[in-house]
């Protein structure tokens, strides 16, 4: 992944995050966990890119069901996201 789609990545988890923080609680507190989880390892792979100056892999992502739901609540938000 290049730094837009990391930085796009990041702005999806934060717009699903807020959303299911303040319309309608769909995540559970595990599900908000794993999502924050995740995006602490994007900034971690932009800080190493910084460092190093080479790409690298983030070492956690979320479960195939979170990320269902995270691209479900993003259709929510905006039927006409395209996302991976």
């Amino acid at each position: 992944m290049d730094r837009d789609d990391i930085h796009n990545r990041m702005n999806d988890l934060w717009i699903v995050l807020n959303y299911s923080l303040k319309k309608d609680r769909h995540l559970t507190i595990g599900q908000r966990i794993c999502i924050h989880q995740e995006l602490s390892s994007w900034f971690r792979v932009l800080e190493q890119e910084i460092i190093t100056n080479r790409n690298n892999t983030p070492r956690y992502k979320v479960p195939v069901k979170i990320e269902n739901a995270i691209q479900g609540i993003l259709r929510k938000i905006n039927p006409k996201v395209i996302s991976n």
